[in-house]
């Protein structure tokens, strides 16, 4: 049947209303999504914490201020959130100084080895703060550590105990601060690598030493840079979870993450009201710091040290000075990644976990390895890991784009607030949301599967996602598309053919980051577990709660060599695809 002119037009015409029509409501649909994502679980949270004991949020019953009167009547209650901040400040200024010597090492003396020295202080991110914290404990327990043991002996000392304990205050921070060092670093090197030397040449021509200069010219050059760091770290050590589960139990040093863990997850009933009542706290305590940072920030350009004018990078000479630096790098790398990552090797190789010695030897084999694949309920939990970290990040990053393209390609009146919910979960608490997630979903047939992990891991890294994109967006200029769109394509057309390749590199850096991070993740797979939705993360807890010590470290060295292996592998992949 031969079509007409006239009815060519007019089937022409319908498809263009028809994708007018799509991409006039796509933007609501995407604004609608994203809101509802990041309202769902926040809103659940308040409105449980007005709810009694079991009483799910939006259950009939009674409403009642007596989990705020509980929780703010309480003297517990202060000493958690001393202990917080406690332990948060004192994580980051251990953490932070360490950062800002590898900083100013790398980036402004003329320490040899410098680009080595850079990739290697990034190994330290392929391992899980957990997986950290269970090695120190195998090496610091207070009665079979490997390091205890070795002092008892060397000191002769007949205690049973100590003489170290990583089940402290002290072992919180000391993990802690070994464990955001790498992120501390990428952070500050930027801000060390752009200041303009003509500011530092002036000092020392008037005869200011070395430390009086890092002191008086390069530190308040870069304060608003610093600030920015601490401000963020403050945020992530309130959220901080992992850490505080693995050591805090035992060191009777409670913090605001793991109460809300303990409260809704833990060995007895669950109080979801009383939990929820910590949650708005620190949902609260997040939005302030958020706010704060916003306020100490505003003023930034008068720290400005970036110019038009050239310059060259002034390097300080270490003289002999540079085998300190590269023994203090060393004795990072040892701590962080070569003590924990061997002692795991080392459980993983045998039968029954024993310290290393002669006769442990005789013990050594890879049967932990292979019961590994023999395992139904490690498959499951692999299968499971697979589709969380395919499905967050892709998920992640499709959301991230369309948000971002929305944001700065349709100037609705809903773009500023939908920018600023997206970038809300940055401010909350991991837990908190995990909290909202499992209470929202609870009676709905996403729980008990993998996708409410899924769904949460969306919603914790949409942030990050959004941002990098958004960044990139602004990168381009508009008259690419507008070109597009002249020759006759629409704006869906222009997004798929012209704005995505150009996207690609910070798409494909967005999508790597995501799975790595939900690969690794304990927060939302312990929160929302059950039976069937396992995965490797929170099986190995699982299995260091039972004590199956060598059946974990094997788990253990594998997530860590996968995640590596992933890291590694991208660099390597993306020039090959052109990004």
């Amino acid at each position: 049947m031969q079509v007409s002119e006239a009815q060519e037009l007019q089937l022409l015409g319908r498809a263009a209303r028809r994708e007018e029509a799509v991409e006039r409501w796509i933007p609501r649909v995407v604004a609608l999504v994203a809101l509802f994502l990041v309202a769902a679980p926040l809103l659940t949270v308040t409105v449980a914490s007005f709810r009694p004991g079991l009483t799910l949020p939006f259950q009939a019953g009674e409403w009642t201020l007596g989990n705020f009167v509980e929780a703010f009547g309480s003297l517990f209650t202060y000493r958690l959130l001393l202990n917080t901040f406690l332990y948060a400040f004192a994580s980051l200024a251990v953490g932070l100084s360490i950062a800002l010597v590898f900083a100013w090492l790398v980036e402004r003396t003329d320490m040899p080895y410098a680009s080595s020295i850079y990739t290697l202080l990034l190994i330290p991110m392929a391992v899980p703060s957990l997986l950290k914290a269970l090695g120190w404990v195998l090496l610091l327990g207070p009665r079979q550590g490997i390091i205890n043991l070795f002092l008892r002996d060397l000191l002769g000392l007949n205690t049973p105990v100590g003489p170290l304990n990583i089940y402290s205050f002290a072992g919180m921070v000391f993990l802690t601060a070994l464990s955001v060092v790498p992120t501390m670093f990428l952070m500050l090197g930027p801000l060390l690598r752009n200041i303009n030397p003509s500011f530092e040449e002036a000092a020392e021509t008037s005869g200011v030493g070395i430390l009086n200069t890092l002191r008086k010219v390069t530190l308040p050059l870069i304060s608003p840079g610093i600030l920015a760091v601490i401000m963020y770290f403050v945020i992530v050590m309130i959220e901080s979870f992992e850490i505080p589960l693995a050591i805090g139990l035992n060191a009777k040093f409670p913090v605001l993450s793991l109460q809300i863990y303990i409260l809704s997850r833990g060995e007895h009933l669950p109080h979801y009201g009383l939990a929820s009542s910590y949650s708005f706290l620190g949902l609260v305590l997040g939005i302030l710091l958020l706010y704060a940072y916003r306020r100490a920030t505003a003023n930034a350009q008068r720290f400005a040290v970036i110019t038009g004018k050239g310059y060259t990078q002034k390097r300080f000479a270490l003289g002999r000075g540079k085998y300190l630096a590269l023994g203090f790098i060393g004795l990072y790398l040892m701590l962080a990644v070569i003590l924990p990552v061997g002692v795991l090797l080392w459980g993983s190789l045998l039968d029954f976990y024993r310290p290393p010695s002669q006769a442990a030897l005789a013990h050594i084999s890879l049967t932990n390895y292979v019961e590994i694949f023999r395992s139904p309920r490690i498959i499951l939990a692999a299968t499971n890991t697979l589709i969380l970290f395919l499905s967050a990040a892709s998920l992640t990053v499709f959301l991230a784009l369309l948000i971002s393209w929305v944001i700065h390609r349709h100037q609705s009146y809903f773009s500023a607030a939908l920018d600023n919910a997206v970038f809300l979960p940055l401010a909350v608490p991991s837990i908190v949301i995990a909290l909202g997630v499992m209470l929202f979903y609870l009676p709905t047939p996403l729980w008990g599967t993998i996708w409410i992990i899924v769904l949460g891991q969306i919603i914790r890294y949409l942030p990050f996602g959004a941002r990098t994109i958004s960044a990139a967006i602004l990168q381009i200029h508009q008259e690419l598309e507008e070109a597009a769109w002249a020759s006759g394509a629409s704006k869906l057309t222009t997004l798929r053919r012209v704005t995505l390749p150009l996207l690609l590199p910070a798409v494909w850096n967005s999508w790597l980051w995501v799975a790595i991070h939900s690969m690794r993740d304990f927060t939302f797979p312990l929160m929302l577990i059950s039976y069937t939705n396992v995965v490797i993360t929170s099986l190995l807890w699982s299995l260091w709660e039972q004590g199956r010590l060598t059946g974990m470290s094997a788990m253990a060295v594998l997530l860590i060599l996968v995640s590596a292996f992933l890291s590694v592998a991208s660099r390597r992949v993306a020039p090959r695809l052109g990004i």
